[in-house]
C-alpha cells in the first residue's frame, strides 16, 4: 500500500502568487512556515501549489502572515544546475482551511466591511423574500 497524504498548519511567508496556465487553469504558489517547537524555535518552509478552485480560494482569502491548514500530497521534481541534479519538493494542495484565530488586523478589516444585502430586519426577524 502506498500512502502520500500530508497535513500541515502554519503561516504564509508571503502573499500567494496566482497565475494562469496556457490552458487557462489557475495555479497558486505559496510557502507555509511550520514551527517545529523545542528549546530553540525553528521552522520548516514548505512550498505549496494549488490548482483550479483551490488556487482561487487561496488567492482570494489568504495573505502573508495568515494562519493556514493545507492537506495534499508531496511531489518531487528535479532540475540540473551547473552539472548537479537538484531535487525540489512541493506539497500539491487538495484541501485548504483557515488555521487558528485571525490576526488582529484581520478583525479590524472585518469591522470596516458592510454586508451588501441583509435578509434580516433590525429586530433579527427574517425578511419575507
Amino acid at each position: 500500500m502506498n500512502i502520500n497524504k500530508i497535513i500541515i498548519g502554519g503561516r504564509l511567508t508571503d502573499d500567494p502568487e496566482i497565475r494562469m496556465t496556457t490552458g487557462d487553469i489557475p495555479v497558486c504558489k505559496f510557502t507555509v512556515a511550520v514551527n517545529r517547537g523545542g528549546k530553540e524555535p525553528k521552522a520548516d518552509f514548505i512550498n505549496c501549489v494549488a490548482f483550479r478552485r483551490t488556487a482561487e480560494f487561496v488567492g482570494k482569502w489568504f495573505k502573508k502572515g495568515r494562519s493556514i491548514v493545507v492537506m495534499g500530497s508531496m511531489r518531487s521534481s528535479s532540475v540540473e544546475r551547473d552539472g548537479k541534479k537538484i531535487v525540489c519538493w512541493s506539497l500539491v494542495v487538495d484541501e485548504v482551511d483557515f488555521g487558528g484565530d485571525k490576526k488582529e488586523e484581520d478583525r479590524e478589516e472585518e469591522k470596516k466591511t458592510t454586508p451588501v444585502e441583509s435578509y434580516f430586519d433590525d429586530l433579527g426577524e427574517r425578511l419575507p423574500f
